[in-house]
């Protein structure tokens, strides 16, 4: 990061609303669980990933906040602790207790051990955009050159599997954007059309709710599984999970074959 530039967050809640994965670190668990703060416990969900595939994780259970995810079949995202203000400002319900990947949004660690504003947040944060402005202004260049001169920093994210026509649509918009265009990132809500886009995803959403793999883990399967995992127990969370997911296989059968991967 910039010394001469701090992040400033715009409180306008873009990020609390976004479709990706708010996982939780085992002290923010553990934190929540020693004061009892089932409030905060019930929005808490066994990740859909963990449950299709739990040897990815070794059979740990991957823990996330309940935003919405297409592998519930959900099509609107929003924390469930974000608060939306008249002012059209929002805030965080949970400010105190908040996870560690929100508290350290949208910073990231690189392998050199120094922290750096990601790159990849240029389109719809408005802090992250104006935190690069003001690195541009004290370097004497527009924002497209200061970007271009930034080493990339971005999550690594996990994709959903699409249906070859659109891929194919995206990389040639993207093949079609000047070297400015592909700096500043602001491109993204143009890349596809909305309409065949929306039709795509609502699509993928209504099969992948037939899977019914929301488990909170205040139910008893969502229990069952952190208590077999704590005792070491990897065949038992082999087959509670084995039966969470008994008609995913059936499922993912309806998806068109060049989806699957």
């Amino acid at each position: 990061m910039d010394k001469q530039v701090t992040f400033e967050c715009k409180r306008c809640g873009k990020c609390c609303a976004k479709d990706w994965d708010l996982r939780l670190d085992p002290s923010t668990i553990e934190k929540w669980i020693k004061e009892k703060r089932s409030d905060l416990l019930y929005h808490v969900v066994l990740h859909p990933r963990f449950l299709l595939h739990p040897e990815y994780s070794d059979y740990e259970p991957i823990l996330i906040i309940d935003n919405g995810h297409i592998l519930f079949g959900d099509r609107k995202h929003k924390c469930p602790f974000l608060i939306t203000h008249s002012t059209g400002k929002t805030s965080c319900r949970i400010q105190s207790d908040k996870p560690h990947v929100c508290e350290e949004f949208p910073l990231s660690v690189e392998a050199d051990g120094k922290e750096y504003v990601r790159t990849d947040m240029l389109d719809f944060c408005l802090g992250t955009r104006d935190y690069f402005e003001r690195c541009a202004r004290i370097a004497g260049k527009s924002l497209a050159e200061h970007m271009r001169s930034v080493p990339e920093v971005k999550a690594e994210g996990e994709s959903i599997p699409i249906p070859p026509d659109l891929a194919a649509k995206l990389k040639k918009r993207y093949e079609s954007l000047t070297d400015e265009e592909k700096a500043t990132g602001l491109v993204l809500p143009e890349l596809i059309d909305e309409k065949y886009r929306e039709k795509v995803f609502k699509h993928l959403a209504k099969i992948y709710k037939r899977l019914h793999l929301k488990v909170r883990i205040t139910s008893e399967s969502g229990l069952a599984i952190l208590m077999a995992y704590a005792q070491n127990d990897i065949e038992k969370v082999k087959q509670i999970v084995g039966k969470i997911t008994a008609s995913a296989e059936a499922a993912f059968k309806t998806l068109p074959q060049e989806q699957n991967g």
